[in-house]
């Protein structure tokens, strides 16, 4: 399939997307309804992936955009400078009204899903060229689904405590972990190492992904129009622990294809 048919098929899939956004999220008065709360969640997360499909496809040979990327992470400066902006966009996000700022709102979800999209690019890049792409893909659907199953139908059973905060300090053990590494000399099979890490964080992000859908179901029965749902923001969430899945993913196929 070429280039151009993906991008028609993708340009398709976003304007049925937006169609169903206005219809579902929106009310009479064009501002953003408690109603379908999830479901409407969950259409901004669908448009959001679409959004970062159809820059992939774009740039998946751009030398120019991969150049840029190359420029940000190689270096700490550029790394940080990064993160600070995405930081930035992400409780500039949190802070916009949907009712008075939407097209604030809009943008910089926008800036989130382009940053998304730089962070994904090689990855993505890389499962595709040693063949792996689609089963990652796959493989992410089905614990995304499950895990959002689990969390919006038998979230109350399931988590019986607020465990963010200790898979919060997991993974930032995990990070210090995956940074020491590398000055701690010869010490076995590295590569073994990191898939153990990547295994960790995928059942860390996946645990976080289900807790989250439960607290979705909270907010939910406690949205008030008066106070718009942020959708926007809400998909933000749920797309950094899904991106994260399938980075890991992706981390543990290639390293597991390397160790044959």
């Amino acid at each position: 399939m070429s280039e151009f048919t993906h991008v028609l098929i993708i340009l398709a899939a976003i304007v049925t997307n937006i169609i169903a956004i206005k219809k579902f999220a929106y009310n009479e008065e064009n501002q953003p309804s408690c109603d379908n709360y999830v479901f409407n969640t969950y259409l901004y997360v669908l448009l959001l992936f679409l959004i970062m499909s159809i820059i992939l496809v774009l740039s998946y040979n751009n030398i120019g955009f991969e150049n840029i990327i190359h420029g940000i992470f190689s270096s700490w400066f550029g790394f940080i400078s990064f993160m600070i902006v995405y930081i930035a966009l992400f409780f500039t996000l949190q802070s916009l009204s949907p009712k008075r700022n939407q097209l604030a709102l809009y943008i910089t979800w926008l800036g989130l899903i382009i940053m998304f999209t730089i962070l994904m690019h090689f990855p993505i890049k890389i499962a595709h060229v040693k063949g792996f792409l689609q089963s990652a893909i796959v493989i992410t659907l089905c614990l995304v689904s499950a895990m959002s199953y689990l969390g919006i139908k038998h979230g109350d059973y399931l988590v019986k405590f607020d465990w963010d905060a200790y898979l919060g300090y997991a993974l930032i053990g995990l990070i210090l972990t995956y940074m020491i590494i590398p000055f701690l000399g010869d010490i076995g099979n590295m590569n073994n190492i990191y898939i153990y890490i990547s295994i960790f964080s995928l059942i860390i992000f996946c645990l976080l992904l289900l807790s989250f859908n439960k607290q979705l179901v909270e907010r939910s029965k406690t949205c008030y129009e008066d106070n718009n749902p942020n959708y926007p923001l809400e998909s933000i969430k749920i797309g950094t622990k899904i991106i994260n899945i399938l980075q890991d993913i992706i981390n543990i196929k290639s390293r597991l294809k390397k160790r044959a």
